[in-house]
């Protein structure tokens, strides 16, 4: 959590949002450029909260948005942030709060979700067999074009029947137990 006035200088930090107390203690009146110089960090990080702080002013409304930051030892961290305007009785602007929290962890497992979904995607719709996700009331959840070629089906027509439905009469309940497993 953080706090600044309305010239947008730190009124207060917690120790999570910066644990050094003495870097803390520093802070208290200076802005986001006195900061970034201070703690040798890129101004960008500066320029692009100085613009927010613009926006938000402009519009008067919170805004949230992932940061990307490279920590001292070269790793790269994301946090998720929040800045809230305050005003006063009058409307005037007085006070801006900030939120934070590192999801650097989450960014990544976002990444390998992607990553498997997109992976399973390409090898469901271009493998050289046929392949059927059924869900477990026995109906298609999707076809890849391999199955549809080999069942002599569109998509669409397999997706309005059952497994079932295209089943040779003798063969019918053969996968009943697997599908109910």
């Amino acid at each position: 959590v953080v706090v600044w006035d309305a010239d947008r200088r730190y009124l207060y930090l917690n120790p999570v949002a910066v644990k050094n107390q003495d870097i803390r203690q520093w802070l208290i009146g200076k802005n986001d450029f006195e900061y970034c110089a201070y703690r040798n960090r890129s101004m960008s990080i500066a320029e692009r909260r100085h613009q927010l702080f613009d926006e938000i002013e402009e519009t008067k409304t919170t805004v949230e948005w992932v940061e990307k930051l490279e920590t001292p030892d070269g790793n790269i961290e994301h946090h998720l942030r929040t800045l809230t305007p305050v005003y006063n009785e009058k409307g005037e602007l007085y006070i801006w709060i900030g939120y934070g929290m590192e999801i650097t962890d989450r960014v990544l497992a976002q990444e390998e979700l992607r990553t498997s979904q997109e992976t399973f995607a390409s090898a469901f719709n271009y493998s050289g067999i046929g392949i059927a996700l059924i869900n477990a009331r026995g109906r298609w959840l999707d076809v890849n074009d391999m199955i549809c070629g080999m069942l002599c089906y569109t998509r669409e027509e397999l997706l309005a029947l059952t497994p079932n439905d295209i089943t040779y009469e003798d063969d019918k309940g053969i996968d009943d137990e697997q599908i109910a497993k």
